[in-house]
């Protein structure tokens, strides 16, 4: 994407987030399972063109400082 997308006239950027889980949702994880970063709850964050709805940016991760 950032090879091909390159200087896009966006005017209006939407930016949005929608809640997802690996094997298990945060509530339920065992102690052990609470360690493992690739388990529980994630959050996929999109960026997208108003006009067009071209999704422009995204990532996936946890609901922290650093993923917002």
């Amino acid at each position: 994407m950032e090879q091909t997308l390159r200087d896009l006239p966006v005017s209006q950027l939407e930016l949005d987030e929608c809640w997802t889980w690996c094997v298990r949702k945060q509530g339920h994880l065992s102690p052990e399972e609470a360690r493992n970063d690739s388990i529980g709850d994630r959050y996929v964050y999109i960026g997208l063109d108003r006009a067009t709805k071209l999704v422009v940016a995204w990532r996936l991760g946890k609901r922290d400082r650093e993923n917002t």
